[in-house]
C-alpha cells in the first residue's frame, strides 16, 4: 500500500532516520509513482539532504499533480526561498495567502511575505 509506505516514511523521519525515510518514500512511489504528497515529503527530505535541485524538482510534479495543496505551496516557498528565486516565492506566497491555512502557517506566511516585501529575505 503506497499510503502504508508513504506513513512509514513520514515516521521514520521524524525519529531522524532519514535513510530509511527515503527508502520507504521511494518504495511509495514505485507502487504509485503520482503520489503528490510522497513526492512532497521526499522533496522535502532530499532538501534537507542539501540535494536541492532534485527536491524542488520533485515538490514542483508535486505542485502540478495537486495544485491546491498548501502542505506542498508551503515547502515550495522555503525552496524558492533557499534558492533565491524571490519572484517565484512571492507568487507561491500570495497564493498561499488566498487559501485556508492553519492559524500558525497563516501567520507564518503573512510575515514572510511582510519580509519579502521589506527586502529582510
Amino acid at each position: 500500500n503506497a499510503y502504508a509506505w508513504e506513513a512509514l516514511g513520514c515516521a521514520r523521519f521524524r525519529t531522524g532516520n532519514l535513510k530509511l525515510a527515503r527508502d520507504c518514500l521511494m518504495q511509495s512511489l514505485d507502487i504509485f509513482p503520482e503520489n503528490p504528497s510522497s513526492l512532497r515529503n521526499l522533496g522535502i527530505l532530499h532538501g534537507m539532504e542539501g540535494r536541492h535541485d532534485e527536491g524542488l524538482r520533485l515538490l514542483q510534479q508535486s505542485m502540478r499533480l495537486s495544485p491546491g495543496d498548501y502542505k506542498t505551496l508551503y515547502a515550495l516557498n522555503f525552496a524558492f526561498r533557499d534558492f533565491g528565486k524571490q519572484e517565484e516565492r512571492i507568487k507561491i506566497l500570495n497564493r498561499l495567502s488566498e487559501l485556508e491555512l492553519p492559524d500558525a502557517i497563516r501567520r507564518d506566511v503573512e510575515l514572510s511575505r511582510i519580509r519579502v516585501s521589506i527586502g529582510w529575505e
